[in-house]
């Protein structure tokens, strides 16, 4: 006769068993979440420093060809370009975007039409993003003038500016040596304790330009 084969778990086992599991489980469930939300906020940072540097590339490249400025403040930038057309570039508080228009970009008041412009990117902190006007005059220390064919790579981290134009730079005679566009991004976190709320992470990123403006 063959002898029966009576293996398995005793109750005790299992008891064990389910106990480890109710540890195991909420341990490496936490750990997956935790992983998850690094990894979306990595991708997110990447998203907008991709975004920023593509914004900056087409307001840098505009500038250095910019003929006259039509209005410009601390949050818009409307000019003309060389050769022929419009550029209006400003940050929108609403969105928290930053925005361009390249056509029919105003009405007959002079305000901005909002359904011509398009984002170029969003979640910044708009208290912290804007453009900045610098006069003709610079200085690399207290004493030294830069040259006018000193090139704006060949000044790098030197280069400090005297103190910024008033908000609307476009005075015929007012000489424009730089302009200067920061984009300051971040995800809005938790309110503090006293109901204002507060930025996750934040990312700084700029560029400062010589227009084509006589300078």
């Amino acid at each position: 006769m063959y002898a029966k084969n009576e293996k398995g778990f005793t109750l005790l086992e299992l008891v064990i068993v389910t106990a480890l599991l109710g540890i195991l489980i909420p341990l490496t469930s936490s750990m997956i979440i935790n992983t998850y939300n690094e990894y979306v906020k990595v991708s997110m940072i990447n998203r907008m420093a991709a975004s920023g540097d593509n914004a900056l590339r087409s307001v840098t490249k505009d500038i250095t060809i910019m003929k006259q400025i039509q209005k410009a403040d601390e949050k818009n930038l409307y000019f003309t370009l060389l050769g022929a057309g419009k550029r209006y570039y400003r940050f929108h508080e609403p969105t928290n975007s930053f925005q361009l228009c390249m056509t029919d970009c105003v009405d007959g008041g002079d305000d901005a039409k909002d359904e011509s412009f398009g984002i170029l990117s969003k979640n910044l902190n708009i208290n912290e993003s804007g453009f900045q006007y610098y006069k003709k005059e610079k200085k690399i220390s207290q004493l030294t003038e830069i040259s006018d064919n000193l090139s704006l790579s060949q000044l790098g981290w030197w280069l400090t500016f005297q103190s910024a134009l008033p908000a609307i730079p476009s005075h015929p005679d007012l000489l424009i040596g730089y302009i200067k566009v920061k984009l300051m991004f971040g995800l809005i976190g938790e309110d503090d304790v006293e109901g204002n709320p507060t930025w996750q992470f934040e990312i700084p990123l700029y560029s400062i330009v010589r227009p084509a403006l006589p300078s």
